[in-house]
């Protein structure tokens, strides 16, 4: 992402590390959705990049680097799935239309996930891992 909001002439103010990945605070500057969805795209494209280039070596990392790329573009808040939508959306349409149709299209897709991981749970003795992930996107979803 900070390679990529540079590319664009975004000047980033603060970067923190958390449990979910990184947060950049830009300037007060205004981004186009363009910009915005190219910025967006970066993390997971660097994830698919990754997972490409260590397969050969590293089957677990590329796995786990897939994996997080393809969790990554679920269009839920704070994914970069979700940002490159909105960022689309609020182009072709404007922004209140954009919020409200990410809004349905979040709840389904958090909801679809949480009903996989329930039944992989059930009718595969799955990893209980995808079950609590998306128990975590119900929490931050409805609050």
């Amino acid at each position: 992402h900070y390679f990529a909001a540079c590319l664009c002439g975004v000047k980033i103010e603060k970067m923190t590390f958390d449990v979910i990945g990184a947060r950049m605070s830009l300037s007060g500057k205004l981004i186009s959705y363009v910009d915005e969805a190219f910025i967006a795209c970066a993390g997971p494209a660097v994830n698919f990049a990754l997972a490409g280039l260590f397969f050969p070596l590293f089957s677990d990392f590329a796995e786990f680097s897939l994996m997080l790329g393809m969790l990554n573009l679920i269009p839920a808040p704070s994914f970069d799935g979700y940002r490159i939508l909105y960022s689309l959306l609020a182009r072709y349409i404007g922004t209140f239309r954009g919020e409200n149709v990410m809004k349905m299209l979040s709840f389904f897709a958090v909801f679809s996930l949480w009903l996989i991981a329930v039944y992989a749970l059930l009718r595969y003795r799955a990893s209980f891992s995808l079950f609590i992930i998306s128990c975590a996107l119900f929490v931050r979803f409805l609050c």
